[in-house]
């Protein structure tokens, strides 16, 4: 996930979020035909697994997963940030296996 480093609400006339900068490119852009070979789209998609694996943990459903929701660094496409939160919601199985 991409890391919030502040957040205000209060007291403020606009709200607002500082998220950190992630040197990357959404990923509809790697998926394009010919740009990435075989062993770069599995670790594409298990990068999302980790990353999604990571959210429900933590008792969340992010409900607006698509590649441009997801950020993947140039040379390591196994690494990958989620964006854009702003549909996800608590899953309520908190606990549960």
């Amino acid at each position: 996930m991409v890391m919030l480093l502040e957040a205000h609400e209060s007291g403020v006339e606009q709200p607002y979020l500082v998220l950190e900068h992630v040197d990357a490119f959404p990923a509809h852009r790697a998926l394009v035909p010919g740009r990435i070979r075989v062993e770069g789209l599995e670790a594409l998609a298990s990068g999302v697994l980790d990353a999604l694996a990571h959210v429900h943990e933590r008792d969340l459903v992010h409900r607006d997963l698509k590649p441009g929701n997801v950020l993947v660094e140039p040379k390591r496409p196994d690494r990958v940030k989620l964006t854009d939160f702003g549909l996800a919601a608590r899953s309520g199985r908190a606990g549960e296996p």
